[in-house]
């Protein structure tokens, strides 16, 4: 027998997993892949057979492989069948122009200062004057007004116009929001007003979901009512009901940067307390048989009520379906393995939705788990402590220190910070929000009497006032946040291969671990090594794209000089997730941000202002003409610029570009209107000396300086 016998559901979900991602990143046309599944499937039950009837371990082991590669070819496949795009009525498949388009929302109300936001699911579409049926989503964003507030889960809209294809990054590195929602079937996204739509119906797509959100909603309203400021209400509903709409921007962040963010989003840690409250009161009853199936039961059934409660979002539905699996197999098998329970969990997450495997919150909320589950307790062997409150705190330590372990890699990748005080933040903020959570249910559960729930809502702001201060007072210490960690894919398996690798060889006591160890060290610190090599010598040249604002970046090794107006530094969140995970990539340790009015003479940038408020600037050899204002004179021809960049719909005279003598790129950016861009490109079109990029239309454009090209 194999030695991976004991663990079916770990090599099932592996060669599932593995049939998923072969049909996300290599080919998405199933082919010959059902008849092979087909083909595979019946080797499987013929070896199985021959293996039974003539007691051969090896016919046994030949059926393992076989169904392996079945369920590798059956990842493929279901993910396939679950593409909402592979459809042939789905809208990616629409060729001609849409008039009209009926569909209904089929997903909760996301609200915002000036906007809601949901899906929308597609049933019927106009085109050419006829309508047909056809399938897809698109991702709505109403402007928060009295018409748009009465849009709810399954309310029919009519919608004039065409939805947009979800755009790619327009900058290097950028958060990919065009990725994101694929991996949850949307590819199409549509910004309306009140005149664009109509409601025309109320059809809820889910009697249960349609409940859910109601139920949730009137929870919600019940925490508004009792707590008495927004900001503790905002943190509440999100603890509680998973609602983070009313969450402040500054939270957000202090908790992100204190690695405490996941306190605040209804998941595992929320599921496995209300776990704990309810095996205080049932558990003796647990191991009784007679009682064994009915405290299961009322278990499941409280751990899916608040699934239900908090709408079934992807998290909770996640912890939810892990703590049932990990139940069951606690219930009724006593002997259950741990790893094979949550393999199990995974697998069918897996069938139900194969883009879960893409999810940032599925890859951390397992790996979290395994590693509470396989380092905890080794951890905690580290010190005996006798004394209660002593021994409760370091039992919190281990698992913070366990589950940090298990997702450090991933988190690297993923958000480039390290929290360095994340255990003291996480040892509050734990303890505080499951008093918070207590007194939430509490509070929610006595809503209808007088007085108690107002009573217990200014104890739930308190609490989280506190949890609050403690974050903040974190978040002031000196190198609180290491901050601009960034490493590839590879790096982030060599990592975890590293990780792996001391497991063993800490376990096992084995030399020859430690030499995978000691190799998997060089490979990373290779890897390393090339490009911090690689970045010492690069030097660029980019104009981003900004939404309404013009930045140019000028980048010599790790420093960068950036120029941009004053409508860009108007929005912090321009550099921060326009610009700032490009840098990051890039290794930036030394930054100089400058207002185009307002540049030294100490810059590495050059600065000559022109007549007429235009700008020629000058750097490495190159010459990049800045205009805000119109261009009338014949600098183009004068100074011989290399570059054009446009700005705030600068007016250009057609005859200057017509008489241009040399190669010119004209780069358009985010701070002109969409017609000018029109305008420009026609202006432009079929002159061979002039290429025109419209950062709103193909990105960022990045110019390696010393080879001058075009990319």
């Amino acid at each position: 027998m194999l030695k991976w016998a004991p663990y079916p559901y770990l090599r099932i979900v592996f060669f599932f997993s593995a049939g998923i991602l072969t049909y996300i990143r290599v080919g998405q046309k199933p082919g010959f892949v059902l008849p092979l599944f087909a083909a595979f499937l019946l080797t499987y039950l013929a070896f199985w057979v021959l293996a039974r009837l003539k007691k051969s371990v090896d016919l046994h082991n030949l059926a393992g492989l076989a169904a392996l590669v079945a369920f590798y070819l059956a990842g493929f496949l279901q993910t396939h069948f679950l593409t909402a795009k592979s459809r042939p009525d789905n809208i990616v498949q629409q060729a001609e122009p849409i008039d009209y388009y009926v569909g209904v929302v089929n997903d909760y109300i996301t609200h915002k200062p000036n906007s809601l936001a949901t899906t929308l699911a597609l049933t019927q579409i106009k085109t050419g004057g006829t309508w047909k049926k056809v399938s897809g989503n698109v991702k709505l964003t109403l402007k928060n007004e009295a018409k748009s507030r009465t849009v709810k889960y399954g309310t029919v809209l009519l919608v004039k116009g065409a939805p947009n294809a979800v755009n790619p990054p327009l900058n290097p590195n950028q958060f990919n929001y065009q990725q994101y929602l694929a991996q949850v079937q949307v590819y199409h996204q549509h910004y309306l007003k009140a005149g664009q739509f109509m409601v025309v119906g109320q059809k809820p797509t889910h009697a249960i979901i349609d409940l859910s959100i109601k139920l949730r909603d009137f929870l919600d309203t019940q925490l508004r009512q009792n707590i008495p400021s927004e900001r503790e209400y905002g943190i509440a509903t999100a603890l509680v009901l998973g609602i983070k709409d009313y969450l402040p921007d500054d939270i957000k962040t202090t908790y992100a940067n204190t690695g405490t963010m996941h306190v605040l989003a209804v998941s595992g840690l929320h599921v496995a307390l209300l776990f704990w409250i309810l095996n205080l009161f049932i558990g003796r009853w647990r191991e009784r048989p007679p009682y064994k199936v009915v405290s299961f039961l009322v278990l499941l059934g409280f751990i899916w009520l608040y699934g239900f409660v908090t709408a079934l979002s992807a998290s909770v539905l996640r912890a939810v379906i892990m703590f049932s699996f990990i139940s069951f197999a606690n219930t009724f098998r006593k002997q259950a393995n741990i790893y094979n329970t949550l393999a199990a969990a995974a697998f069918f997450l897996l069938l139900y939705n194969p883009y879960f495997l893409l999810d940032v919150g599925f890859q951390l909320s397992f790996l979290a788990v395994l590693g509470i589950v396989y380092f905890q307790p080794k951890i905690y062997a580290w010190l005996e402590i006798n004394a209660w409150l002593p021994d409760k705190i370091w039992a919190l330590v281990s698992t913070s220190l366990a589950a940090q372990l298990a997702v450090l890699p991933l988190s690297f990748y993923y958000f480039h910070q390290f929290p360095v005080y994340f255990l003291l933040a996480n040892i509050a903020a734990v303890f505080l929000s499951n008093l918070a959570l207590i007194v939430g249910f509490v509070l929610l559960g006595v809503c209808w009497l007088p007085v108690l729930p107002v009573w217990l809502g200014h104890i739930l702001a308190g609490l989280l006032q506190l949890m609050n201060s403690i974050s903040g007072f974190l978040l002031k210490l000196p190198l609180a946040v290491i901050s601009g960690i960034d490493i590839s894919p590879a790096q982030t398996w060599l990592l975890y291969g590293l990780l792996i690798a001391f497991c063993l060889f800490w376990v096992l006591k084995r030399l020859r671990y430690f030499v995978v160890f000691t190799g998997l060290v060089l490979a990373f610190s290779g890897l390393q090594l090339a490009e911090a090599r690689k970045q010492q010598h690069q030097q660029l040249f980019v104009i981003y794209h900004t939404p309404r604002s013009a930045a140019l970046g000028f980048i010599a090794g790790t420093q960068v000089t950036l120029l941009a107006d004053s409508a860009f530094y108007a929005n912090p969140k321009n550099l921060q997730y326009n610009l700032q995970p490009h840098w990051w990539h890039l290794g930036i340790r030394q930054t100089q941000q400058l207002v185009f009015d307002s540049i030294p003479p100490n810059a590495i940038v050059a600065a000559t202002a022109l007549p007429g408020g235009n700008k020629l600037f000058c750097w490495q050899g190159l010459k990049i003409l800045y205009c805000r204002n119109a261009l009338r004179q014949n600098y183009l021809s004068r100074l011989n610029p290399d570059y054009l960049v446009l700005s705030n719909n600068a007016y250009v005279n057609p005859a200057l570009l017509s008489g241009i003598n040399h190669k010119l790129i004209i780069i358009v950016t985010g701070a002109n209107y969409q017609q000018y861009t029109r305008k420009m490109q026609a202006q432009t079109e079929g002159n061979t000396l002039i290429k025109l990029h419209s950062t709103a239309e193909k990105g960022a454009l990045v110019l390696a300086v010393a080879g001058r090209s075009y990319n």
